[in-house]
């Protein structure tokens, strides 16, 4: 068994609070641990905490834990923009069961996870600038070369900092 680690009592396993040490650590405590953290990070507060519906939008009531030794079923609240894909996903995670939680493989393949690697996609590919093509790299270097006003295409010069200003202190050609 693993040693005795202080923890935050709105962020333990349902197994956890049993009271069985019989219970095994299995990849379902991981499951739990996922749905904590996604609630989290798309609500700004744990999951489970005393809270109304009309108190999700407001933070969540009171902020506090609840009765951690309380063996009824806890409520999870989510805000309005939470979408159902979302609630879905986490509910799953969460469920109070840990035979009832999808394995880690069943909630990469959820649908709410697959939208949302997509959408990155999407969006990284809308910020990537273009490459240009072999067409467009002749034309550049079928250009005229730059002006000689810009040193550094002709020679590499070294520059060193004197009270404000910077001064040439050597060149070496390129």
């Amino acid at each position: 068994m693993a040693p005795e680690v202080e923890r935050c009592p709105l962020k333990l396993r349902p197994e956890d609070n049993k009271g069985n040490p019989s219970l095994a650590y299995s990849t379902a405590a991981d499951v739990w641990s996922v749905g904590v953290l996604a609630y989290e990070m798309l609500v700004g507060f744990p999951p489970f905490i005393n809270c109304s519906k009309g108190d999700v939008d407001g933070g969540g009531g009171d902020g506090g834990g609840g009765d951690v030794g309380d063996d009824r079923p806890r409520e999870l609240c989510f805000p309005h923009f939470v979408s159902a894909g979302g609630q879905d996903f986490i509910s799953s995670a969460l469920a109070e069961r840990p035979t009832d939680r999808p394995t880690a493989p069943q909630l990469l393949r959820h649908p709410w996870l697959k939208f949302a690697t997509r959408e990155y996609q999407a969006r990284k590919q809308q910020q990537q600038p273009k490459t240009p093509t072999a067409v467009q790299q002749d034309q550049v270097l079928a250009t005229e070369p730059p002006s000689s006003s810009c040193p550094s295409q002709s020679s590499r010069q070294v520059l060193e900092e004197t009270s404000s200003r910077f001064q040439v202190v050597a060149t070496s050609p390129m």
